[in-house]
């Protein structure tokens, strides 16, 4: 193993020891591994290509540093005197899935360089090259004064010789006065900032998932407000004394807190950290961000414009304290200890790479620019402001669903067009849905008119008797009815109750056990031409009592046991087992109908848990809708076997009832009160190979 000479060391920054951290806890996430791709559209000198970047790191300090830990009380990172560039050259292939080869294979931190060139050669003069390298050497800032040199030393190579530079102003320079800072004021200001917040602020459309090794799959959004809309932002902002960025926060906030419904929110945001910091930080090559958290209180009825002077003045409060690492300041919140602080980071620069590129004009003019990051947090948005506004969403793929990303940033682009328009005096008068979706909301999916043929809910039934009159259509406790025997007995009781005055849309009262009697009992009154209201004999009997006399029931089908339990009423009783043998004298053939699709059903009463219970009424009209749709919907047929186990109370049991007679499925009825037995709905289901239940 060759020697290596180390010009010299020091203590990393705080953002320094936040990634390498994260590399130690998870060292092939592939989280601030950088990928910056250059595409040139020209002939490349391969050779002269890669001594311009040997040149560069030559130069420079930062990009030839390396990390070391172990063994010691705190961290350092060290500069080598001499590194090596890797640079290889590919001939065209697939250069997404190299990026993800790439990402995963990642770097060992205690061995520089902490970046690596790939060329890759798609015809003569045609290239891509990738700059690959650790978050913890470089921020944002760097990228295009590195950039820029290094084809400008490509450039003086094919005279000869790369021009004389003064040196660069050394990144130690920052790390050595790190230290002279007094945080307490800081610290205090954070602590007052966070009080109170105690959980980070849900993202509402993410996902759960456990923690898992290997590389985070990423995503990402783009979109753009054009030139004229962010000509109205920038006009906005400046006419309230705002910045650009400072509606682009607010926006996010009032984003999550459209999703969220949390009136106090936090998210995160970089800070560039430069001004606060050593003279020259401007021109100075490594790491100064860092990663703050801004926390917004906003409700509905808030003015925009409040919210965006809230979170102007937060902004510009936290210049003076903007140094203090994430840690201390999370330290000093109220986030349990294994919670992040929050969910969302939203990062704002003045251009995009390529945008500064291409204005130092020549060969730059043709030249493209891709950078793909990976950061911890779910979600990361990316504004890049200069004639338009272009908005990026970074995010994590098993977080996060690509349609849900999608909406967000259609949402997000939304309310900076209304904010940019002036719209909207409250954060509730802004629109979150797009055109598209309102759309879809409003027009496609109440796109449901469907041409149902007109029919009575017991024609369905009547319609299937003549199709299969002998298969068996009812079966409960070892007696079966087939559809012709349903049919006939449920003629007998309906002439029967129109000899009682049963009239259409009369109330007829049904308090009966589960059993065949009480399906004959609903295709009885049906057929009469009445409306069924069923009434649980479970129910206490003043309920009882009040259902019948708020419903004007002047005739009660129910079995013989159940009578003495009624209370006093004035409706004629008619038992569906002790009377039998009287209706079944009565002709067996179809009444003739004398109802249309607008005459009622059924009218099944409410629970009562707001007040006195209430009747909801159907016509024939809406249940045979249903019915029709559900069969086109989920298709069962004469192979089919349906339980019947939810009390006849619930609406959910008029699906049970009727939509397996109309089908020629089979109907299993379980026994009273077997509904709460799961052992015996089990047991049931097994022994009459059931194959459709509702729940």
């Amino acid at each position: 193993m060759s020697q290596v000479t180390i010009l010299d060391t020091y203590p990393l920054s705080p953002m320094q020891q936040g990634m390498l951290f994260h590399h130690l806890q998870e060292p092939h996430s592939g989280v601030d591994i950088e990928q910056l791709i250059v595409h040139l559209p020209e002939a490349v000198d391969v050779r002269r290509l890669e001594a311009a970047w040997q040149w560069l790191v030559d130069r420079h300090a930062i990009l030839r540093t390396q990390f070391s830990w172990e063994g010691l009380e705190q961290p350092c990172q060290e500069i080598l005197a001499t590194v090596k560039v890797p640079f290889t050259v590919l001939n065209a292939g697939q250069l997404n899935a190299f990026l993800e080869t790439d990402r995963r294979q990642g770097f060992e931190l205690n061995s520089a360089p902490l970046l690596r060139l790939t060329l890759f050669r798609s015809d003569v003069e045609s290239y891509s090259l990738v700059w690959t390298f650790h978050h913890a050497l470089l921020d944002g800032r760097c990228f295009p004064i590195l950039l820029r040199e290094i084809f400008e030393a490509y450039a003086e190579l094919e005279q000869g010789k790369i021009a004389v530079r003064p040196p660069p102003p050394p990144y130690r320079r920052y790390i050595d006065w790190l230290p002279t800072q007094n945080f307490t004021a800081a610290e205090s200001f954070w602590k007052n900032l966070l009080q109170g917040f105690t959980a980070p602020t849900p993202l509402v459309v993410d996902r759960h998932v456990p923690p898992a090794a290997g590389v985070v799959p990423q995503g990402e959004a783009w979109g753009m407000l054009n030139a004229a809309t962010a000509r109205q932002l920038r006009h906005r902002a400046t006419e309230q004394g705002l910045s650009v960025n400072t509606l682009v926060m607010s926006a996010w906030a009032i984003l999550l807190h459209r999703y969220s419904n949390e009136e106090d929110l936090v998210f995160g945001a970089t800070r560039a950290c430069r001004k606060s910091s050593v003279p020259d930080a401007d021109e100075t090559l490594g790491l100064f961000i860092n990663t703050v958290p801004v926390r917004v209180k906003l409700t509905g009825a808030m003015p925009v414009a409040d919210v965006c002077r809230e979170v102007r003045r937060q902004w510009v409060a936290m210049r003076d304290h903007e140094q203090l690492p994430l840690a201390r300041i999370k330290a000093v919140s109220q986030i349990t200890a294994g919670q992040p602080l929050f969910e969302s980071l939203v990062v704002f620069e003045n251009s995009d790479l390529e945008t500064t590129l291409r204005s130092l004009g020549g060969s730059w003019t043709n030249r493209r620019v891709e950078l793909h990051e990976l950061t911890s947090v779910p979600v990361t948005l990316c504004a890049y402001h200069a004639d338009d506004l272009k908005l990026k969403l970074e995010f994590d793929r098993r977080r996060i669903e690509d349609a849900a990303i999608q909406r967000m940033l259609g949402h997000l682009q939304r309310l900076l067009e209304q904010i940019a328009g002036g719209a909207g005096s409250a954060v509730d008068d802004l629109l979150l849905l797009t055109e598209a979706e309102r759309r879809q909301q409003v027009v496609e999916w109440n796109a449901t008119t469907m041409d149902y043929p007109v029919a009575l809910l017991h024609e369905l039934f009547e319609a299937q008797v003549q199709k299969t009159p002998d298969s068996v259509a009812l079966e409960f406790a070892g007696h079966c009815l087939t559809y012709r025997e349903l049919d006939r007995r449920a003629n007998q009781l309906a002439h029967y109750l129109r000899g009682l005055g049963v009239k259409p849309d009369q109330l007829v009262g049904v308090c009966s056990e589960r059993s065949l009697e009480m399906v004959v009992a609903l295709y009885g009154i049906l057929k009469a031409g009445g409306a069924y209201v069923p009434i649980d004999p479970e129910y206490p009997a003043d309920r009882v009592a009040f259902m019948l006399a708020d419903a004007g029931v002047s005739v009660l089908l129910t079995q013989q046991h159940l009578v003495a339990s009624l209370l006093a009423h004035s409706a004629r009783v008619v038992c569906l087992d002790a009377d039998w043998q009287t209706i079944s004298q009565e002709n067996a053939t179809k009444p003739r109908d004398e109802i249309t699709a607008a005459n009622l059903a059924y009218m099944i009463y409410t629970s009562g848990s707001t007040g006195k219970p209430k009747g909801a009424l159907n016509a024939h009209r809406g249940i045979v809708n249903r019915l029709l749709w559900m069969q086109a919907q989920y298709q069962i047929g004469a192979t089919d076997v349906v339980l019947q186990k939810t009390p006849f109370s619930f609406d959910v049991s008029v699906w049970e009832f009727f939509w397996p007679l109309q089908t020629g499925a089979r109907l299993v009825i379980a026994k009273p009160g077997g509904h709460k037995d799961a052992a015996y709905l089990s047991e049931l289901i097994q022994t009459h190979r059931v194959t459709t239940v509702h729940f």
